[in-house]
């Protein structure tokens, strides 16, 4: 794949140095952190264009880049590839999560409408995100592998991917149960199994260990190995954590509070 350029001004989105320039050396990133870089692709950008015409196409843009440029970090770059596409290189990230925390902020800023000519304009987008050293190490392997995960959160109406390479265009299972996984927690289709914990000395059961599985309405009981990697992936974990956390409590309450007593372990 070519590499990306940047090739449109838009205020407030610098596009005189692009992120990658065709170069393959390696992202550097201060000590303890990586480089992250996010890929975010307007969504349904064609019906803008094709509804009002290319002037409010033109102008949308404009108006998106100061918003996200507003919502990063001292030291974070955006920039605009052309047309409805924009980089954002983050020098300084915690991993993975960090960058998903990122990403999922930007998108929320996009949430109230763009004034364009006396029209409001809602805007919805998808990201990809890479983490230098897990993903790749030069700026265009890392783009590509951007591009990759943007184009799995654009086709799953995921939001946010960060990249698996076992998760492409090529692995139509994965692509599946990621479009299902988000709707998955919507209609309450996590089961808890629980696994009690005994005290060897008396016999007693102490507690109990609650194991997540997802009742998948075609492919049956489904195990954690299978879709706890697409949840850390999509930033959909701590969705998941909370709703399992809930029914566990849940739970717990109805064993113990009609003998009087709630232990939590």
């Amino acid at each position: 794949m070519p590499s990306k350029q940047c090739t449109t001004p838009s205020p407030g989105c610098p596009t005189g140095h692009c992120l990658t320039t065709g170069s393959n050396r390696p992202c550097a990133a201060r000590g303890g952190t990586s480089v992250g870089l996010l890929l975010l692709d307007l969504d349904h950008f064609k019906e803008v264009n094709d509804t009002f015409g290319h002037h409010y196409g033109d102008e949308l843009p404009r108006q998106i880049g100061p918003r996200l440029n507003g919502m990063l970090r001292g030291g974070d770059t955006i920039a605009r590839l052309g047309g409805d596409e924009f980089a954002v290189l983050l020098p300084d990230v915690h991993g993975g999560e960090d960058a998903i925390h990122i990403a999922t902020t930007l998108l929320s800023a996009l949430s109230t409408p763009f004034h364009v000519e006396g029209v409001d304009l809602d805007v919805e987008a998808s990201v990809g995100v890479v983490i230098s050293g897990e993903h790749g190490q030069d700026p265009i392997t890392l783009m590509q592998h951007a591009d990759s995960a943007m184009y799995v959160a654009k086709t799953q109406n995921l939001a946010v991917f960060a990249y698996d390479p076992n998760v492409d265009g090529h692995s139509a299972t994965k692509l599946a149960l990621l479009g299902d996984l988000r709707r998955a927690l919507e209609r309450d289709e996590f089961v808890l199994h629980y696994q009690p914990k005994v005290n060897v000395s008396t016999g007693e059961i102490v507690g109990a260990e609650a194991l997540v599985r997802w009742q998948h309405p075609e492919q049956g009981l489904i195990f954690p190995d299978a879709f706890i990697p697409l949840a850390e992936h999509t930033g959909l974990i701590n969705s998941l954590t909370r709703h399992i956390l809930d029914a566990a409590l849940a739970q717990s309450r109805n064993w113990f509070e009609p003998a009087g007593r709630c232990r939590s372990r």
